[in-house]
């Protein structure tokens, strides 16, 4: 059984496409009222959590890929389709809200990328 927490944590993850950086995977999942020591101990153990279980494969220090693009399809079967444009447009936010100008640079194709889905 997975955790709801975990199961947004994976929505998140399928959006941001086959490969991700654990970085902008904190980004999107912080909300507005977050506090950023808990958003990324939770981000961490979720991180964790995949790769034990197989979701995912360590790629890189900090980058993370879906071990088989069908689990990233069924992690993003779990949001409504009525709600993935919503979705999509919430990543970028969140990003655009996290992200230091510097970052923002590197980051625009995938704020792009969500806003046109």
């Amino acid at each position: 059984h997975v955790s709801k927490r975990m199961q947004m944590g994976l929505k998140f993850a399928a959006c941001l496409g086959p490969f991700f950086d654990g970085n902008v995977l904190e980004m999107a999942i912080k909300g507005r009222n977050s506090d950023a020591c808990v958003v990324a101990e939770r981000a961490k153990t979720m991180l964790e959590f995949c790769v034990n279980n197989g979701f995912f494969r360590a790629v890189g220090p900090n980058g993370y890929a879906w071990a088989h693009d069908q689990i990233q399809q069924a992690a993003y079967d779990l949001i409504p389709l009525p709600k993935r444009d919503a979705f999509h447009l919430l990543i970028s936010i969140r990003i655009i809200g996290e992200a230091s100008p510097s970052e923002l640079e590197d980051l625009i194709y995938i704020v792009v990328d969500n806003m046109n889905r």
